[in-house]
């Protein structure tokens, strides 16, 4: 009988990195940074740029863990994973719409960050504090972009409009009723939130 060899070589399998695991906002995009193989895969089909791309972008609307399949040039396979967290928006809060007689001012007040940035800036005294003061030439619409302490933006607005002569409505000239009974007064005013109203005779 004859004899023969064969050498049989054993290939580590590939030191793949998915990358470094992430916080991010809310709505917010990230990118990818794997490594470790020649052809990669991701396991994941939806708010992904490229399932085949070691860079590709990625938007997750929730805290995700994604799963990387890279291959070396051997063919061999190996798999790691990254971990995307989110982070809740801030609770961007502008405040009630507002109202000012012609040429006068009103204080604007935001909450929920740590710091503010109003738009548009012309008729404001700051833009960069949560409470500036407005002087409108007439109606404006003001925004601003809440930061919170994790650097994550969310947005509100508020209405200040500018009224020439506050709009009343006292309801019908006449009403009728009975001796000793009661009568609520006003129709459907249109004044705005926070108008003060003195009845006469008292």
């Amino acid at each position: 009988f004859d004899t023969a060899t064969i050498n049989i070589t054993v290939n580590q399998l590939p030191s793949i990195s998915a990358g470094t695991n992430q916080d991010i906002c809310f709505g917010d995009t990230t990118n990818f940074n794997a490594s470790g193989g020649v052809t990669y895969f991701w396991n994941f089909s939806t708010e992904i740029n490229t399932l085949t791309d070691p860079n590709s972008d990625v938007w997750p609307i929730d805290t995700t863990t994604y799963y990387l399949t890279g291959t070396d040039i051997n063919g061999c396979s190996n798999t790691d994973s990254v971990f995307i967290n989110i982070i809740p928006l801030p609770d961007a809060e502008a405040g009630p719409n507002l109202w000012v007689c012609p040429g006068g001012s009103i204080q604007l007040n935001a909450t929920g960050g740590l710091s503010y940035s109003w738009s548009p800036s012309a008729t404001l005294d700051f833009t960069s504090i949560s409470n500036p003061v407005a002087t409108p030439n007439s109606s404006q619409q003001y925004n601003v972009a809440v930061t919170d302490s994790n650097n994550c933006t969310n947005y509100d607005s508020v209405l200040v409009e500018v009224f020439a002569a506050v709009p009343t409505d006292a309801g019908g000239d006449t009403l009728i009723i009975c001796e000793n009974l009661s009568i609520t007064l006003g129709g459907n005013p249109t004044s705005p939130s926070g108008s003060i109203y003195l009845w006469t005779p008292s």
